[in-house]
């Protein structure tokens, strides 16, 4: 695969993509903020030309005495200048003609609305005298009166639509008004201030709250209830209560209390893992264990040369010492051969 190639100076300074690109960017806005951002983009532009043109003819005035009197080496600093020029110049025209665009597009603007009520009205115009003239007909009046009857229901029905939307959206705003006055009253006359209450300690919010909270409850008790009839059914049939087939189809027909039972069942089998891996405790006291564990490291030292190295497991040892006597003293058991 080739790599693709950046596009040149000259392609980048061509108005028409540019145009088209900075129309895209304010689609997304609504019409009124894409025009105040496009305008502000023009001023910008053409401050920057404005800005470069200076500069540029400066820099080229510079350009000419030095030419002129030869005493300085050629500079380069011209051909920037005019460069930096061109470019702001061509911005400047984008950032116009984006303007001018959106601008034609903004709905909002009384001149645009002006001009489309002005195509109304002349499409209306010459609607009306084409129906006029089909009017003065007696074979096409019948329809053309049918016609207007129902322009003037759909007109009607629009008229009330709109009426009615627009009515909604003032009640809702009234009413939404009036609600926030009134709570900021009550909380200033509580000494809480002239501010509306948070929405999550609003009444809606925490009767919502209260009605999670109520519903895991609920959940909660049904399932603990479910277990409870689980160890039951065990408690029935160890005490003889139920017999094991009575037991068996009661688990058949409830499939939850299996898993109460395979809760318990594991759990009885890790504390009997757990005790019966369990080590004997020291009982010994601490002096009599560090004769015990010196005389262990003194038999390993003993026996340890160059040729065989002696490391005893002396935790077991104390383990089974400790099992097997209880809380003994070194001198006292006569099963070492030696005393210390």
């Amino acid at each position: 695969m080739t790599k693709e190639e950046k596009p040149s100076w000259k392609e980048n300074q061509k108005i028409a993509p540019r145009v088209k690109d900075g129309v895209s960017k304010n689609a997304f806005r609504n019409p009124r903020e894409a025009t105040k951002v496009s305008k502000k983009a023009f001023k910008q532009a053409k401050k920057d030309y404005k800005l470069s043109r200076k500069g540029y003819k400066g820099q080229l005035k510079k350009h000419k005495i030095n030419v002129k009197k030869g005493s300085q080496a050629p500079s380069i600093d011209h051909i920037i200048a005019k460069k930096k020029f061109i470019e702001d110049k061509n911005g400047k025209k984008v950032a116009k003609r984006v303007y001018q665009k959106i601008k034609a597009k903004d709905t909002t603007r009384i001149s645009v609305q002006l001009k489309s009520e002005t195509k109304v009205s002349m499409k209306e115009e010459t609607k009306q005298q084409s129906l006029k003239v089909l009017s003065e007909d007696d074979t096409l009046k019948e329809g053309v009166e049918a016609y207007r009857k129902l322009r003037r229901a759909n007109q009607k029905i629009r008229v009330g639509f709109k009426i009615g939307k627009n009515t909604g959206k003032v009640a809702l705003k009234t009413g939404k008004g009036a609600y926030g006055l009134g709570n900021r009253t009550f909380n200033f006359s509580r000494g809480r201030g002239f501010h509306r209450t948070p929405e999550n300690l609003t009444t809606r919010k925490q009767l919502m709250y209260k009605l999670r909270n109520h519903r895991q409850r609920m959940k909660a008790a049904k399932a603990a209830k479910k277990a409870e009839k689980g160890l039951s059914l065990v408690r029935s049939v160890l005490t003889g209560k139920k017999s094991a087939s009575k037991a068996a189809m009661i688990l058949i027909k409830n499939p939850i209390t299996w898993i109460v039972l395979l809760v318990v069942v594991v759990v009885f089998m890790m504390m009997g893992i757990a005790g019966g891996t369990q080590k004997p405790a020291i009982v010994q006291e601490d002096e009599d264990l560090t004769d015990s564990w010196v005389y262990m490291t003194k038999l390993d030292a003993e026996h340890t040369d160059d040729t065989n190295q002696f490391y005893s497991n002396i935790d077991d040892v104390m383990f089974y010492m400790n099992y097997r006597f209880e809380e003994y003293k070194l001198s006292d058991t006569g099963l070492l051969g030696k005393k210390l």
